[in-house]
């Protein structure tokens, strides 16, 4: 199950946080086939500190096999791509 939301805080100093954004994945109706989404936010600035906030499923829908339980979180990579320079 994807998360239920992905918040993004930046900073330019540690405890200045900014909110970049929010992601909202869709949430399955059937089981589908495992998939890597990517979470893309491209806002402008220049940030060093970073805070990703992600919020699993509160109850697993009814269709799942662990229908009522907590969802879980995963995370394998997270990737920060430099802004492409304007042409």
């Amino acid at each position: 199950m994807p998360p239920q939301s992905v918040e993004v805080m930046a900073a330019e100093q540690p405890g200045l946080w900014k909110k970049v954004g929010t992601v909202v994945p869709t949430q399955p109706t059937k089981y589908e086939p495992n998939r890597v989404e990517a979470a893309a936010l491209n806002k402008g600035g220049k940030f060093r500190y970073w805070k990703i906030s992600v919020a699993p499923v509160t109850k697993l829908p009814k269709w799942h096999s662990g229908k009522g339980e907590n969802g879980w979180i995963m995370v394998d990579e997270v990737f920060f791509y430099p802004p492409q320079a304007s042409r």
